[in-house]
């Protein structure tokens, strides 16, 4: 259990043996905080340990103690959300428990607690946008052209031009298509042409 500041506490006194009714404790709802955690490169990260840590008054003498609540990992595009946070003052570290490289860091992209920007949490309200960029991590894939895309199709109007999508190593690549059109010998990206199939008009 964990000291709330005992000049807060309403102290209840029971005899041995005897019962005490009547006693509520006042249920609050949690505030949230949420965010995004990227690599240096804009991707997001996944399995990234967030944690929140509270600004508690152990004694009840006005010094206050950062105190870790709360965690949770981010997902497959780097989300993560931190639910029924006390409202309190609270503030944000994020590490890579897997020691992939990143950098450790608390928000908002500093390395000491106490350069930590606080989080004034209220009951029922959420921190959006609480995003970390984390430099380092492991070193790019390098993408090798096993055979290059091709256009296909005859240049003519009405006809139908389509790229294949070529042999890549590693096989597990995301393409992005633009279709040029050349205007007084400069080539310009047409509006909307990103797929693989573009209709000559």
């Amino acid at each position: 259990a964990r000291l709330l500041g005992l000049s807060l506490v309403d102290h209840v006194v029971v005899a041995d043996g005897a019962r005490v009714s009547g006693v509520r404790t006042p249920m609050q709802v949690g505030g949230t905080v949420a965010g995004t955690v990227r690599s240096e490169h804009g991707d997001g990260i996944v399995t990234i340990r967030v944690l929140a840590y509270e600004a508690v008054d152990v004694y009840g003498l006005g010094d206050l103690n950062w105190q870790l609540v709360r965690g949770t990992h981010t997902d497959e595009k780097g989300r993560y959300e931190l639910d029924r946070l006390r409202a309190a003052p609270h503030r944000i570290y994020f590490l890579d428990p897997q020691d992939r490289g990143y950098e450790r860091q608390y928000y908002p992209g500093v390395t000491e607690l106490e350069a930590a920007e606080t989080l004034e949490v209220r009951a029922a309200e959420a921190f959006n946008g609480i995003d970390a960029r984390l430099s380092g991590g492991p070193e790019p894939s390098r993408v090798t052209v096993v055979k290059a895309p091709k256009v296909k199709g005859r240049p003519r109007v009405g006809r139908t031009l389509r790229i294949t999508r070529g042999v890549w190593e590693p096989g597990k690549v995301t393409l992005r298509r633009q279709w040029f059109v050349r205007v007084k010998g400069r080539a310009v990206p047409l509006k909307k042409a990103r797929k693989a199939r573009l209709k000559l008009r």
